[in-house]
Protein backbone atom coordinates (compact mmCIF):
# COMPACT_ATOMS: atom_id res chain seq x y z
CA UNK A 1 0.00 0.00 0.00
CA UNK A 2 1.30 3.46 -0.98
CA UNK A 3 1.55 5.75 1.54
CA UNK A 4 -0.76 9.10 1.67
CA UNK A 5 -1.10 11.82 2.78
CA UNK A 6 -4.71 13.23 4.07
CA UNK A 7 -6.79 16.38 4.17
CA UNK A 8 -10.14 16.89 6.15
CA UNK A 9 -12.41 20.30 5.11
CA UNK A 10 -14.39 20.53 8.49
CA UNK A 11 -16.25 23.00 9.82
CA UNK A 12 -14.21 24.26 12.96
CA UNK A 13 -17.23 24.33 15.93
CA UNK A 14 -16.81 19.92 14.40
CA UNK A 15 -13.12 19.97 15.26
CA UNK A 16 -13.05 21.57 18.64
CA UNK A 17 -15.56 19.02 19.98
CA UNK A 18 -13.29 15.83 18.93
CA UNK A 19 -9.76 14.42 20.20
CA UNK A 20 -7.30 15.05 16.99
CA UNK A 21 -6.47 11.37 16.92
CA UNK A 22 -10.58 11.04 16.84
CA UNK A 23 -10.73 13.66 13.61
CA UNK A 24 -8.91 10.45 11.71
CA UNK A 25 -12.05 8.25 12.14
CA UNK A 26 -14.35 11.47 10.74
CA UNK A 27 -12.77 11.07 7.48
CA UNK A 28 -13.99 7.90 6.61
CA UNK A 29 -17.65 9.22 7.25
CA UNK A 30 -16.91 12.31 5.57
CA UNK A 31 -15.25 11.38 2.71
CA UNK A 32 -16.56 14.03 0.01
CA UNK A 33 -14.56 16.05 2.01
CA UNK A 34 -11.02 14.19 2.17
CA UNK A 35 -8.48 14.92 -0.38
CA UNK A 36 -5.56 12.35 -0.64
CA UNK A 37 -2.18 13.02 -1.85
CA UNK A 38 0.22 10.27 -2.82
CA UNK A 39 3.85 10.73 -1.11
CA UNK A 40 5.93 10.82 -3.77
CA UNK A 41 3.84 14.09 -4.67
CA UNK A 42 3.89 15.48 -0.92
CA UNK A 43 7.23 15.14 -1.02
CA UNK A 44 8.11 16.94 -4.41
CA UNK A 45 5.95 20.15 -3.23
CA UNK A 46 7.24 19.63 0.16
CA UNK A 47 9.80 22.25 0.33
CA UNK A 48 7.16 24.81 -0.60
CA UNK A 49 4.59 23.62 1.49
CA UNK A 50 7.37 24.71 4.59
CA UNK A 51 5.89 27.96 4.06
CA UNK A 52 2.85 27.45 5.22
CA UNK A 53 1.93 28.33 9.02
CA UNK A 54 -0.14 25.83 10.55
CA UNK A 55 -0.83 23.99 14.10
CA UNK A 56 0.32 21.24 16.11
CA UNK A 57 -3.07 20.07 18.16
CA UNK A 58 -0.93 18.25 20.26
CA UNK A 59 2.07 20.42 21.26
CA UNK A 60 -0.55 23.41 21.33
CA UNK A 61 2.19 24.89 19.10
CA UNK A 62 2.27 27.27 15.82
CA UNK A 63 4.62 25.93 13.48
CA UNK A 64 5.58 26.01 9.81
CA UNK A 65 4.75 23.27 7.54
CA UNK A 66 3.04 19.96 7.71
CA UNK A 67 3.76 17.42 10.90
CA UNK A 68 5.18 14.63 8.24
CA UNK A 69 4.33 11.89 10.23
CA UNK A 70 0.91 13.29 12.91
CA UNK A 71 -1.36 16.20 12.35
CA UNK A 72 -1.11 19.83 11.56
CA UNK A 73 -3.97 22.60 11.49
CA UNK A 74 -4.66 24.95 8.82
CA UNK A 75 -6.70 28.00 9.83
CA UNK A 76 -7.76 31.41 8.20
CA UNK A 77 -4.44 32.74 8.69
CA UNK A 78 -2.51 29.73 6.81
CA UNK A 79 -4.60 30.59 3.87
CA UNK A 80 -2.64 33.46 3.27
CA UNK A 81 0.27 31.03 1.76
CA UNK A 82 -1.59 28.32 1.39
CA UNK A 83 -3.70 29.11 -1.51
CA UNK A 84 -1.17 31.47 -3.26
CA UNK A 85 0.84 28.08 -3.08
CA UNK A 86 -1.30 25.30 -4.10
CA UNK A 87 -2.40 27.87 -7.22
CA UNK A 88 1.07 28.47 -8.42
CA UNK A 89 1.96 24.55 -8.37
CA UNK A 90 -1.37 24.09 -10.10
CA UNK A 91 -0.77 26.85 -12.70
CA UNK A 92 2.54 25.53 -13.15
CA UNK A 93 1.13 21.85 -14.51
CA UNK A 94 -1.35 23.26 -16.43
CA UNK A 95 0.95 24.69 -19.02
CA UNK A 96 2.52 20.87 -18.82
CA UNK A 97 1.92 17.79 -21.21
CA UNK A 98 -0.82 15.23 -20.77
CA UNK A 99 1.55 13.11 -18.69
CA UNK A 100 3.67 14.95 -16.23
CA UNK A 101 6.70 13.35 -15.66
CA UNK A 102 8.54 14.75 -12.19
CA UNK A 103 12.04 13.39 -10.78
CA UNK A 104 11.21 11.80 -7.27
CA UNK A 105 13.41 10.81 -4.49
CA UNK A 106 17.04 9.20 -5.23
CA UNK A 107 17.02 5.52 -3.68
CA UNK A 108 19.63 2.34 -3.84
CA UNK A 109 19.35 -1.10 -2.65
CA UNK A 110 21.33 -1.90 0.65
CA UNK A 111 23.55 -4.47 -0.91
CA UNK A 112 24.94 -2.13 -3.57
CA UNK A 113 25.42 1.49 -3.12
CA UNK A 114 26.60 2.25 -6.42
CA UNK A 115 22.69 0.73 -7.71
CA UNK A 116 20.88 4.58 -7.04
CA UNK A 117 18.59 6.03 -8.85
CA UNK A 118 15.88 8.69 -8.90
CA UNK A 119 12.55 7.61 -9.05
CA UNK A 120 10.48 8.35 -11.53
CA UNK A 121 6.84 9.62 -10.75
CA UNK A 122 4.13 10.28 -13.56
CA UNK A 123 0.79 12.01 -13.47
CA UNK A 124 -2.39 12.69 -15.76
CA UNK A 125 -2.20 16.54 -15.87
CA UNK A 126 -5.71 17.21 -16.22
CA UNK A 127 -6.47 14.61 -12.65
CA UNK A 128 -3.08 16.44 -10.75
CA UNK A 129 -4.68 19.73 -11.61
CA UNK A 130 -8.10 18.81 -10.36
CA UNK A 131 -6.85 17.74 -7.54
CA UNK A 132 -5.05 20.89 -6.34
CA UNK A 133 -8.35 22.91 -7.68
CA UNK A 134 -10.16 20.89 -4.93
CA UNK A 135 -7.29 22.13 -2.66
CA UNK A 136 -7.99 25.56 -3.72
CA UNK A 137 -11.48 25.09 -2.90
CA UNK A 138 -11.02 23.83 0.38
CA UNK A 139 -8.69 26.93 1.03
CA UNK A 140 -11.21 29.23 -0.05
CA UNK A 141 -13.37 28.02 2.12
CA UNK A 142 -11.42 28.45 5.27
CA UNK A 143 -10.55 31.78 3.90
CA UNK A 144 -14.27 32.67 3.73
CA UNK A 145 -16.44 30.37 6.38
CA UNK A 146 -15.78 28.83 9.49
CA UNK A 147 -13.51 26.08 8.61
CA UNK A 148 -10.27 24.57 9.27
CA UNK A 149 -8.23 21.58 7.04
CA UNK A 150 -6.58 18.67 9.06
CA UNK A 151 -3.71 17.02 8.00
CA UNK A 152 -2.97 13.72 8.79
CA UNK A 153 0.42 12.70 8.06
CA UNK A 154 1.63 9.27 7.43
Amino acid sequence: MALVHEFLLIDESEYRKHDPIDLYKYTKVNIENVIILDDDFFGYIADSLKWIPTYDPFRHEDMMGFNYWGISVLHKESMNKFIPIITSWRDLFQVGPETINLRGEFSWTADDIESGQYKQLHYERDALIKNLEQFIWFGQRVKEQNYVIVYFGI
